[in-house]
C-alpha cells in the first residue's frame, strides 16, 4: 500500500498544481470550485505521502480533504458541461479520471486506517 499511496499523492499533486490552480492563474479567470479542488487535492496529496511514509499514521483530516475535492470535480464538470461545452471540446476526463481514482484509493486507505486502530 504505500507504494500505491505514493504514486496516488504523486498525480493528485500534479493534476492538483497544474490542471486546477495553475490554469487559473494561466487563464487569469478565477473558479471556486476548481480552486476547491485544487487545494483540497493538494492537501490530500500532502496526506498520501505522510501515510505512505508512516504507516500508523491516520488522520481524518485526508478523507475530508479528498471528499472536498472530489465534490470540486463534480461542481467544475458541471459548470463545464452547463456554460462551455462545445462540439469538439471535452472537460479532460483522461487526467480526472485517475485523479478522483486515486483520491478514492486515499479516501479508502484512511477509512482502513481508522477501522484497523478503532
Amino acid at each position: 500500500m504505500p507504494l500505491a499511496l505514493s504514486v496516488a499523492g504523486v498525480l493528485i499533486g500534479f493534476v492538483a498544481v497544474s490542471g486546477f490552480l495553475f490554469g487559473q492563474l494561466f487563464f487569469g479567470h478565477f473558479s471556486f470550485p476548481a480552486s476547491l479542488a485544487g487545494f483540497a487535492g493538494l492537501a490530500c496529496s500532502v496526506g498520501a505521502f505522510t501515510m505512505a511514509a508512516r504507516p500508523a499514521w491516520q488522520a481524518p483530516w485526508v478523507a475530508w480533504a479528498g471528499i472536498a475535492a472530489l465534490v470540486g470535480v463534480a461542481m467544475d464538470a458541471v459548470h463545464y458541461y452547463m456554460y462551455l461545452a462545445i462540439p469538439g471540446n471535452y472537460y479532460g476526463w483522461a487526467l480526472l479520471g485517475p485523479f478522483a481514482a486515486f483520491i478514492a484509493l486515499v479516501i479508502f486507505a484512511t477509512r482502513q486506517r481508522r477501522l484497523r486502530r478503532g
